[in-house]
């Protein structure tokens, strides 16, 4: 596609004229588009050099861009707009002649200026988000009260399980001890004596020192 066309040397010798001041490329962010910039030299053979001012750098790439024009010349050249980028740029394409001795330039657009600075709207449904955010506010707080009802329970249970395993550790405690007391009492009553053993009577001296700590911790006076 043919977008300017640039002629030299016709008013004079090393002249630049351009048929558009100004050329509009109109992308959308992640577009490209190429065309070509038609040279038409009216003097002798000569090399033409292109150029961008900076703020085209991202934007504007030539395939060639220093021709050689003996009569015409086309230029191609890619125009791309990044897609996380700017929705409208502007800037310069220059034309240099003479091998420096005169530079000459158009005004490119590429992208849409208006679009570009239009902000993107977002409908959004006011009771429907009220709504979720009753919704979710409820939810929570159900949510909330299941946990602590849970937690609770729990720490009844274990609370419980507590309770009963230390009853029935006092209650077998108790029985060993009173039947030890009662062993002690018969044999000095009778004088008939019974070989307990090394192993049991360690267990038996455990037991009786587990009551005493358990009785010494639960006494009120620690608490």
């Amino acid at each position: 596609m043919l977008l300017q066309q640039v002629h030299i040397n016709r008013l004079e010798i090393n002249s630049i004229e351009f048929e558009d001041d100004i050329v509009e490329i109109p992308l959308s962010p992640g577009g490209e588009h190429s065309f070509e910039i038609a040279v038409i030299n009216y003097g002798a053979p000569t090399n033409v050099y292109f150029s961008i001012s900076d703020n085209l750098e991202d934007y504007v790439t030539f395939l060639e861009d220093n021709p050689y024009v003996a009569h015409e010349e086309y230029v191609p050249v890619i125009a791309h707009l990044p897609v996380d980028g700017k929705g409208f740029v502007e800037g310069e394409i220059y034309v240099i002649v003479g091998y420096g001795s005169k530079t000459a330039g158009f005004s490119v657009n590429i992208g849409n200026e208006k679009s570009a600075n239009i902000p993107v709207d977002v409908d959004v449904d006011d009771h429907i988000t009220v709504e979720n955010m009753h919704t979710g506010n409820k939810l929570a707080g159900t949510n909330r009260n299941r946990n602590k009802g849970y937690s609770n329970r729990r720490s009844c249970s274990v609370k419980y399980n507590l309770d009963i395993s230390s009853r029935f550790i006092l209650f077998v405690s108790g029985v060993l001890i009173v039947s030890l007391m009662a062993y002690v009492l018969y044999t000095q009553f009778t004088g008939i004596e019974f070989e307990i053993g090394f192993y049991p009577a360690v267990i038996l001296s455990i037991l009786f020192t587990a009551l005493i700590m358990y009785l010494f911790l639960k006494l009120p006076i620690n608490k």
